[in-house]
């Protein structure tokens, strides 16, 4: 236990210095930019939502960096172009991008759990007591808001932050300015994700995860890696919180992306067929 304590300590340090390196670049980027109102207000925000949101702190500043990526002005400043190597077509994601991902997320998420509970079999077999109990994470007396802010924030607001942090920043543009080899920063970046998540029973799930989710960015983005992240987290959500047996929710999930890949593809047949009238 009091190598995993120190293990959580220096990780924190970690994920301190990256958020300091963050907001170093972010002030110089928009002090160029003449926003010096919001240079200033920025972390006043991200201080308040930590002390009463921790989980949405990190949000404003990814706003903003997305706000200024999709203006598109940003990507042409010399001080911007010295920290980040971005490109706005890796920002965008077309319609047979997102069904390929949408179809292929249950079977991910099926094997993700497949691997990590072999995984936990054999650290547990090597006499690490390493266990999931799901009855905890799902016990409580929670109301309805409770879920939706749950899910809101696990499914919507945690997708875009994290991809942003550890996938654009971390993965693709801090990582490669020390090491050499993709597979070297993925690998890195993956362990940084799953320590920032600071739950140790899930940490072969939360590493392959990583993997994945960069391997995804590398093909196609961060929208891709955002969406396959969220629906990722919605299917543990439903998991854990319906108490559903993973291939159930595989079948159901699959079952319903079926239905609503046909009813989507009728109505845009309807819509081309309605504009050549």
């Amino acid at each position: 236990m009091g190598l995993i304590s120190y293990i959580l300590f220096f990780s924190s340090i970690l994920l301190v210095l990256i958020l300091m390196r963050q907001y170093f670049e972010m002030w110089i980027i928009l002090d160029r930019l003449g926003l010096k109102l919001c240079k200033y207000f920025l972390p006043i925000l991200e201080i308040t939502l930590l002390l009463l949101l921790d989980d949405l702190f990190l949000l404003p500043s990814v706003i903003i960096f997305l706000l200024l990526i999709y203006d598109g002005k940003v990507l042409k400043d010399k001080a911007f172009r010295k920290f980040y190597t971005i490109s706005k077509k890796n920002f965008m994601i077309n319609k047979k991008t997102f069904w390929f991902i949408v179809f292929l997320s249950p079977v991910i998420f099926y094997l993700l759990n497949i691997t990590s509970s072999i995984i936990l079999d054999i650290i547990n077999k090597l006499n690490f007591d390493i266990t999931i109990n799901e009855a905890d994470l799902s016990s409580g007396n929670k109301k309805f808001i409770d879920y939706v802010s749950l899910f809101g924030v696990t499914c919507i607001i945690a997708p875009i932050v994290e991809e942003f942090t550890f996938r654009v920043l971390i993965y693709r543009n801090w990582l490669p300015k020390f090491f050499n080899k993709k597979v070297i920063s993925l690998l890195i970046s993956s362990l940084i994700f799953t320590i920032s998540h600071f739950e140790i029973e899930m940490m072969p799930y939360t590493l392959l995860t990583g993997i994945i989710l960069g391997i995804t960015y590398d093909f196609f983005g961060y929208l891709g890696s955002v969406l396959l992240h969220s629906l990722l987290n919605f299917f543990t959500f439903v998991h854990i919180w319906a108490i559903i047996n993973n291939s159930k929710v595989v079948i159901i999930i699959y079952i319903a992306i079926i239905f609503m890949f046909i009813k989507i593809n009728i109505l845009d047949k309807k819509r081309k067929y309605d504009a050549k009238i």
